[in-house]
């Protein structure tokens, strides 16, 4: 530290030496993140609060979860709740799901579709607002002006062979994507043990019909080329884009930093995607019996490359992936955060071989108003618009693993407006 009113930190967003104002607080101790430096004087701490707008960010890091909210440009690092909704009161008939995981969002033909790892039905929302399951509080006597007649904008799609996909077997969906060419919606299952004894995320094309009887039928599923260390962390996030030469690759976002597990995947800041290409292989397509994959084609989803995400993102895990145009955003369910980056694209195609992702402003969930992190399960976003961002959440984690607040928003979507100081 040097004289006058600054003191010269370490920025562990972008990994490099900047000079931020301070200021006394009438607090113990300043905790720097990361362990980085811990500074107590005559009984106040020195509480750093960057200057610079490139390290704005930062000062989330500097000053910890509890102190975040006093930022002068809150707003500029914060999220803004336009919309929660419960699944629960969203879906028309939840039938035998007593759990909905949302793992992941995406938005097609003005829907949201959303997939859970605990079920192999998909919920579609066409309308986050309506409260569907509390239909029956209308008297189905009364007059049609008197109750809601109109067809429930929101309900289950599910498997049409029940035999495959039973409901006593988790899906263990973590992602949903779409391929606009085959009209195929693409899920993922994390990460699986398969007949070489190695630990591939399955991934599954489906064909998903709403009338005259809402159903999806498997339309083929491969596994990733890519291997994992174990079935806890393998790909959170997926996404497809078209690419040069007529091809489609998707992209697969690993839950862990340098896409491994334990300790080594919570080392902040080493997110990882993986670029993906899919080779048909041989043999007869791939089957599920009572929920299983039953291999009998080598086809695979190639792994072209692997790409870093910008160290901006200091995340503890990562969740999911969505794209608008070449802005991309990556959400994070531990750090409760999002990053908005950039995407190089060739006339907004991907090539594989000069992909990559620039820059990043990582913006916060909005807090409980005591500065808590309310939103602790958010697995799945999708861009609304340019300014909108919609999300899904997961159950809370039991035994004691999180708050009691985090019940409150868990198995919910939501609605965020960016900031607008946001400059992608």
């Amino acid at each position: 530290m040097d004289g006058g009113n600054s003191i010269t930190v370490q920025d562990p967003f972008l990994g490099s030496t900047k000079r931020a104002k301070w200021n006394y607080r009438s607090v113990a101790v300043l905790s720097f993140f990361g362990g980085v430096a811990s500074v107590c004087i005559l009984g106040a701490a020195l509480i750093a609060i960057p200057s610079s707008p490139s390290v704005k960010n930062s000062a989330i890091a500097l000053l910890g979860e509890e102190k975040w909210c006093e930022l002068t440009n809150f707003r500029d690092v914060a999220m803004k709740t336009a919309l929660d909704a419960t699944i629960f009161g969203l879906v028309k008939n939840i039938n035998l799901d007593q759990k909905f995981e949302a793992s992941g969002v995406v938005k097609e033909n003005h829907a949201f579709y959303v997939i859970c790892d605990s079920s192999w039905s998909i919920p579609v929302f066409h309308d986050l607002s309506s409260s569907g399951s509390f239909e029956n509080i209308y008297d189905p006597t009364a007059p049609a002006h008197d109750r809601w007649r109109s067809s429930n904008p929101n309900y289950l799609i599910p498997p049409a062979d029940l035999e495959a996909f039973p409901h006593n077997v988790d899906s263990n969906w973590e992602a949903i994507t779409y391929d606009s060419k085959t009209q195929h919606h693409i899920t993922v299952q994390e990460s699986l043990m398969l007949k070489d004894g190695k630990y591939h995320a399955v991934i599954m094309n489906v064909a998903i019909q709403h009338h005259p009887k809402p159903q999806w039928t498997l339309e083929f599923a491969c596994r990733s080329e890519f291997s994992f260390y174990d079935e806890s962390k393998g790909f959170e996030g997926l996404m497809g884009m078209d690419g040069i030469d007529g091809r489609f690759f998707l992209l697969g976002l690993c839950e862990g930093n340098f896409c491994n597990t334990g300790a080594k995947g919570k080392e902040h800041g080493h997110g990882r995607m993986v670029i993906m290409e899919l080779d048909e292989g041989e043999g007869p397509p791939n089957t599920f019996k009572d929920g299983y994959l039953q291999e009998t084609s080598t086809c695979n989803w190639k792994t072209l490359r692997t790409v870093d995400v910008p160290d901006v993102a200091q995340f503890e895990d990562y969740s999911d992936v969505a794209r608008r145009g070449d802005k991309i955003a990556i959400s994070s369910q531990a750090s409760s955060a999002l990053l908005f980056a950039r995407m190089h694209l060739e006339d907004g195609l991907l090539n594989p071989d000069t992909f990559e992702i620039t820059g990043g402003q990582v913006t916060r969930f909005a807090p409980t108003p005591d500065c808590q992190v309310q939103y602790c399960n958010v697995e799945g976003i999708d861009f609304v618009n340019d300014r909108m961002i919609v999300a899904s959440s997961d159950s809370m984690k039991g035994g004691g693993r999180q708050n009691f607040m985090c019940l409150d928003k868990d198995q919910s979507m939501h609605v965020f407006s960016m900031p607008n100081s946001l400059e992608l």
